[in-house]
């Protein structure tokens, strides 16, 4: 499960390519699960992405759209967002 996409970094560098690859944390070390096409010593960042926990999806999932239909979303849209006078 390799995806690719480019991002833009105004550091002076131009563009980044990121690779999302799942890897497992096991005994201090982080393993890719699949290939790298790196060469050695190359230096990476990586950013750890933790699932939810459970306790936190059920509360998501019991709450979803509890506000559906008391507030009207364009009338929200102004308010944040007044006509520049």
């Amino acid at each position: 499960m390799t995806r690719f996409s480019i991002k833009m970094k105004r550091s002076g560098k131009g563009l980044k390519m990121m690779r999302h690859v799942k890897a497992m944390f096991s005994k201090g070390v982080i393993l890719p699960q699949e290939r790298l096409d790196l060469e050695e010593g190359r230096q990476v960042v990586i950013s750890i992405a933790d699932p939810p926990p459970d306790r936190i999806l059920k509360a998501l999932r019991a709450t979803a759209g509890a506000w559906k239909g008391t507030h009207d979303p364009e009338a929200l849209k102004q308010a944040l967002n007044p006509p520049i006078q």
